[in-house]
This record gives C-alpha cells, structure tokens and sequence, in this order.
C-alpha cells in the first residue's frame, strides 16, 4: 500500500486525473484482498496448481496453451484461474463461438499481460495476425517466451502501451479486426471511434472499468449503439462447483485458486460492428 512519502511524490509527478486512478485502485486492492494475489500463500497455491496442470490450461477454450511458471509473479495476473481454465469463465461461450466462426484477420489484444488472450487467440486462429499492446516490460518479456513455446511467435507482434494513433495505424491493414481490451479505464480514451474511425467496423471485447472511470460504460454504450450490437455480460463470482473435476487439489485451497480478485459490479461488452452476422451470447443472469 502507499505511504505518505509516496503519495506525496504522486502528487508532484503525476496528473490529478493519474494520481486519483492509482489511489481508487489501491483503496479497491486493500478493500477487495486484491494483494493476496501477490502472498507467499497464493504463490504456493500457484506452484501446487503448476504441478496439477503440467504447466498447460487445463478446461475451456484455450485448453492445452502451454504456461511458464514466471507469470506466476505477475502482478494482478490470476495465474491460478489461468491455468485451471475457469478465468473470465462468462466469456467462454462467445469465445469458443469465435474460434469457429470468424474468419478474423487480424486480433488486436490492448492490455495483453502475460498473454492469456493474444496466445489463446493465436492457437485457435491460426489464419489470424495478433498483435498484443502490454506496458509493463516484465509481462512483454513473459508474452514473448510463452508466445515461442506455443509456436506462436511468428504471427504475433509484441508492442508497448497502446495510443490513439498507434491503434488507428494497426487497423490499417485490410480485413476483419477483433479487439479485446482490457486496460484499467483507459479503454475511455481507446475507444473513442470519432478519433479511430476504423474501431466502427471492428467487433471488440472490452472489460469495463467503472469502479476506476464511474460511468465508463455508459460512455462506450453510446458511442458505439449506432455503429455496433451491444451485449453486457456481467462478472460472476466463481464457486467450488467451478473446479475442473478432473484436477485434484484440497478444496481449503480451491477457493483461492480460483479467485480472480475482481471487484463487484465488473461487467463486459460483446460489440458486434453492424452488418455482420450477429452472434448471439449465452451467459449466466
């Protein structure tokens, strides 16, 4: 957590809007448990479900991805719901929906960690060109060797943090563009298609951050209720009814394994671009 030194210093460096982002994410982190992620506990948690998995996403569908057990260290990474394939399960019927029905040419993952979406994608698209847009040079570092186990590198393009006209540049490129986003509120100057026209004829995910930007997610409804199908998929508590049957491991350790240390209230958004094929989305209510 942050001291008063620190905070004081985040004052003189940093933008108010910068400096308040950062504090609602520790007040929400120290609130939440979010910094069990990051105990010894969980990393022992973590290196029990290492050795159950074999180092290889175990359930849904992006089963069989091979991990390194450094993305155990990544901050904020839920290595554990990784690897056991239960991470952001509510999302799991529109991906396996993607991975057999869009002829997707290029997938643009902003806020790529370690590389659960940008590999995950890679492996089941194999006609598709990823690029994967990550600030933090320990998680790149991660991507780039997880990308070359996976066979995967040489259709994936590792860049640092995502910009309007860097985004609008990747677009360039001709053919059908999936987004996925997920980057801690700053998906409200991301997507923004008056400034990226190309993101109107993009189908995009994005995780909503209005625990950090209040209202966030209405902002991005209205952007994109002209040019897109909006669907709201809500986050979801994980149970113990969740654990793959097939892995074993005590079930006082299972709760935490599968943790994902999200706030309450998370919701994303399935935006199909208008004049596709509309892909419906199943989920829990």
């Amino acid at each position: 957590m942050l001291g008063t030194v620190t905070r004081k210093v985040l004052k003189t460096i940093l933008s108010d809007t910068a400096r308040q982002r950062i504090l609602t994410v520790e007040r929400v982190h120290r609130e939440g448990g979010l910094f069990d992620a990051d105990s010894i506990f969980y990393r022992c948690v973590g290196t029990v479900v290492t050795w159950g998995t074999g180092s290889r996403v175990r359930s849904g569908p992006f089963a069989g991805m091979r991990y390194i057990q450094h993305a155990l260290g990544v901050h904020s990474s839920a290595y554990c719901p990784k690897l056991l394939g239960t991470y952001e399960q509510e999302l799991h019927p529109l991906v396996e929906a993607l991975r057999t029905g869009h002829p997707y040419v290029h997938v643009i993952n902003i806020g790529a960690g370690e590389g659960y979406y940008a590999i995950g994608f890679a492996r089941c698209l194999p006609q598709s060109w990823v690029t994967a847009y990550e600030a933090d040079a320990e998680s790149r570092v991660i991507l780039g060797r997880m990308a070359e186990i996976n066979g995967v590198a040489p259709r994936l393009t590792i860049r640092e943090s995502c910009t309007p006209s860097g985004l609008q540049a990747a677009m360039a490129q001709p053919g059908k563009t999936l987004i996925v986003c997920d980057v801690e509120g700053a998906e409200q100057e991301l997507l923004d298609p008056v400034a990226i026209p190309a993101l109107t004829r993009a189908d995009i995910l994005v995780e909503l951050h209005d625990f950090l930007i209040p209202g966030i997610s209405g902002v991005i409804r209205k952007r994109f209720e002209n040019t897109h199908q909006i669907t709201e998929i809500p986050a979801l508590p994980r149970q113990l009814a969740d654990w793959p049957s097939s892995l074993s491991l005590p079930k006082v350790y299972r709760r935490t394994a599968l943790s994902e240390y999200r706030p309450g209230g998370m919701c994303w958004f399935w935006m199909k671009a208008a004049g596709n094929a509309v892909l419906a989305v199943a989920h829990a209510d």
